[in-house]
């Protein structure tokens, strides 16, 4: 077959640039699309094939700023980030000259309104609806970073539609959590017979951990990755269909054809009356009454302590048992005393004798699929993370990203609990820009393949200076969240409940917290959109999917015609114990219906009333358990 991708435009400059682009082209990685870099020199003179550019972060030269304007005045769809770069010119020198004006206020339909110190720490909350920020509706408000939009350049609009203004978390003793300004984030305007989209932020600085400008640009923060890439999938998605009507085939993030994955897990520490292993087990046996997958984390200690008990979870036959620490370890260097590989060495050892406490087996002797983890209290570093993949750990839970506080995620408002996470939203993507407690950083190239975060939402806690039921329905609310998301795209929720938490609200509140978390599941379990999930399968399934790439084919018009996938850059692992049928498939997206030869098509309806297209067909060469 000959495959014909869609080509797209990548804006590089010298310095982060390239990094940044990488973080976009990782995005919509899957084959899809290809993308031709352009320096900025190259930015004069776009070629017009070019459907769609972005340009994140790169001062325009005079020259460029003409180019681009007839390049989308003839009908290109220009995504043009970060407004502290638009204030910088570049000269015919090739140095940056800062002025009082955007580079190209026309082409933006914006002009700059001063510096605001209140800016850093801001992010897009939207305010108009548009199919071009699809699946975010009025009201939401999707969290970047610690430092937000990372700049204190404001801008005002001219001739531009705002879809995004600003917001900031601002818990006060207004009890107010989040505060919104009138500066716009996201704007948008037609140029001719093309379209501008101006982003007042860098989704690839953010993607990118917002990287030092110097050498070797090392991430400072990671947490809001996962969001800033479900953007630029969203965006540039949206604009292609929106404005051209081009499909762009993009990698689904759940197994097979439903777009609504949920992870259960539990961390089970050693408690002195081996309490929370006992509660635990009767966590287990709710989930499998339900019929429902369970990951348990489990203290390597707790084999000696509670023998019998962690015999009767290994007999569970949908159950993951995994590895907590050996007894409450932090997987972070400095408590192995060792830095770089010596700290990773540590941290494997401790690894590998809680798996031989609890008779689990070793990769890749005693396994070849890949297993998930928690560490404990979130805190992980490089090191641990290498550990990880050398223990065949393919999947961390290691990012509580709905937080106030980075160092302690766990340590937020009761007002937390009670509604508005829609003005806080986070999207939880498989993650190669790691943030934990113990460390912000980007996996290395070769890691990426085997080896991904996933983000949570606060998890069930010991503190009881609230309702279990206010809990609850903070879950709830946040799984309708995610549910609306999932429609472009897919996502996989994960939530963590101590088994001890749980069963102790019987105690402090007299209320049965299992009864009200088996209702809760059987509630999730009755949509059609759901598919639930233990951490073993999501990590191998995952890994593999990262194997392949898609290689299209367009009729003259760009309309897709078929599709075919690449052999793989690598053996694919063989499935765990148990796994569903949805672990040994593949699936990408589009919007709009789409039938094609020996793929199988599902229909989704996203926020706008979009048929959303999943095309799905069984991975080759995937071996069983």
């Amino acid at each position: 077959m000959a495959a014909a991708p869609l080509v797209l435009g990548l804006g590089v400059a010298p310095g982060t640039g390239g990094l940044l682009a990488d973080e976009w082209a990782w995005a919509l990685r899957g084959g899809g699309a290809e993308f031709r870099r352009l320096t900025p020199g190259e930015l004069a003179a776009p070629p017009q094939e070019l459907p769609l550019l972005v340009v994140d972060s790169i001062p325009l030269s005079e020259a460029a700023r003409r180019g681009l304007g007839i390049w989308v005045e003839r009908g290109g769809l220009l995504v043009y980030a970060d407004a502290a770069a638009a204030l910088a010119t570049l000269g015919p020198d090739r140095r940056l000259h800062w002025g009082r004006e955007l580079s190209a206020p026309e082409l933006f339909g914006a002009r700059f309104a001063g510096f605001d110190r209140g800016l850093p720490g801001t992010y897009p909350a939207v305010v108009a609806a548009s199919a071009l920020l699809a699946p975010l509706q009025p009201g939401d408000a999707l969290r970047l970073g610690d430092a937000g939009v990372g700049h204190r350049v404001r801008i005002e609009a001219t001739d531009a539609e705002v879809l995004a203004q600003s917001a900031r978390l601002s818990p006060g003793a207004d009890r107010r959590l989040v505060l919104e300004t009138k500066v716009p984030t996201i704007l948008t305007r037609r140029h001719g017979a093309g379209r501008v989209v101006f982003l007042s932020f860098s989704p690839g600085a953010v993607a990118a951990c917002y990287p030092r400008p110097a050498p070797p640009m090392a991430a400072t923060d990671c947490s809001g990755a996962g969001s800033a890439h479900a953007l630029m999938r969203w965006l540039v998605a949206n604009l292609l269909w929106e404005e051209r009507h081009l499909q762009l085939p993009l990698i689904w993030e759940a197994p097979g054809d439903r777009p609504h994955a949920v992870i259960v897990t539990g961390d089970v520490h050693d408690h002195a009356d081996t309490w929370e292993i006992r509660a635990a087990l009767s966590m287990a046996e709710r989930l499998a009454k339900l019929g429902l997958p369970l990951s348990l984390y489990l203290y390597g200690n707790l084999a000696q302590k509670a023998p019998a008990e962690v015999a009767a979870l290994r007999a569970f036959p949908d159950l993951e048992l995994g590895t907590h620490s050996v007894q409450g370890k932090l997987y972070i260097a400095q408590k192995f005393g060792f830095w770089g590989f010596g700290a990773a060495r540590g941290i494997l050892a401790d690894i590998r004798q809680a798996e031989t406490l609890l008779q689990l087996p070793h990769y890749p002797q005693g396994r070849g699929w890949l297993r998930s983890t928690r560490s404990h209290v979130w805190r992980s570093d490089g090191s641990a993370w290498e550990a990880m993949r050398r223990a065949g750990i393919g999947l961390a839970f290691d990012h509580v990203a709905d937080r106030l506080d980075r160092d302690h995620p766990w340590q937020v408002p009761s007002e937390w609990f009670t509604g508005g996470e829609w003005r806080r939203l986070f999207v939880p993507l498989f993650e190669h820009s790691i943030a934990t407690v113990g460390g912000q950083f980007r996996l290395p190239e070769e890691a990426q393949r085997d080896l991904a975060l996933l983000a949570s939402a606060q998890p069930e806690t010991f503190n009881f200076y609230w309702p279990f039921r206010i809990y609850l329905d903070y879950v709830r609310r946040w799984h309708a969240l995610f549910g609306r998301l999932a429609t472009l795209g897919g996502v996989t929720e994960v939530w963590l409940w101590h088994p001890g938490g749980v069963a102790g609200r019987q105690a402090y509140e007299g209320r049965p917290g299992f009864d009200e978390l088996e209702q809760l599941l059987r509630e999730f379990r009755a949509e059609p959109s759901v598919l639930f999930l233990r951490g073993d399968v999501a990590a191998t399934w995952r890994a593999n999917r990262e194997r392949y790439r898609l290689r299209v084919e367009r009729d003259p018009a760009g309309r897709v015609r078929a599709l075919d996938l690449a052999p793989p850059t690598a053996p694919p692992y063989p499935l765990p114990p148990g796994a569903p049928a949805a672990a040994a498939t593949l699936s990408y997206w589009v919007i709009g219906p789409l039938q094609v030869p020996g793929w199988s098509a599902r229909q989704w309806t996203d926020p706008s009333g979009r048929t959303i297209t999943v095309l799905t067909r069984p991975l080759p060469g995937v071996p069983g358990p």
